[in-house]
């Protein structure tokens, strides 16, 4: 069974590790995980709780330094959360976007 708890900068994953970085995010965030064969699935929700994302195949997509490169879909600039799904346990962690339009030097801001 999974157990969950949070540092002051970090969300960690007690026996098991998860951290996101960066955070802020632009396009990808990047999962740390200890063992991802205790996670199931992951769901990343807007503020308005509006589902933008999911995998429900993150072992297949980890690399052998257990990390998890995820390609965001356009998102807006805000707070966006991650839900990590195992062994009957769920933890949620946040995570904020803050695209930059580099062509026009701005936010995605409308």
């Amino acid at each position: 069974m999974l157990k969950f708890s949070s540092t002051s900068s970090t969300n960690v994953l007690i026996n098991n590790n998860v951290s996101i970085y960066p955070n802020p995010a632009i396009d990808i965030i990047t999962l740390a995980i200890d063992k991802p064969e205790d996670i199931s699935a992951i769901q990343i929700f807007d503020i308005m709780g509006n589902e933008v994302y999911r995998d429900f195949n993150l072992e297949a997509k980890c690399f052998a330094n257990k990390t998890v490169a995820i390609k965001l879909p356009l998102l807006y600039n805000g707070l966006y959360s991650l839900r990590i799904l195992g062994d009957n346990s769920t933890e949620q962690k946040q995570f904020v976007v803050n695209f930059v339009d580099y062509k026009l030097g701005r936010n995605n801001i409308k």
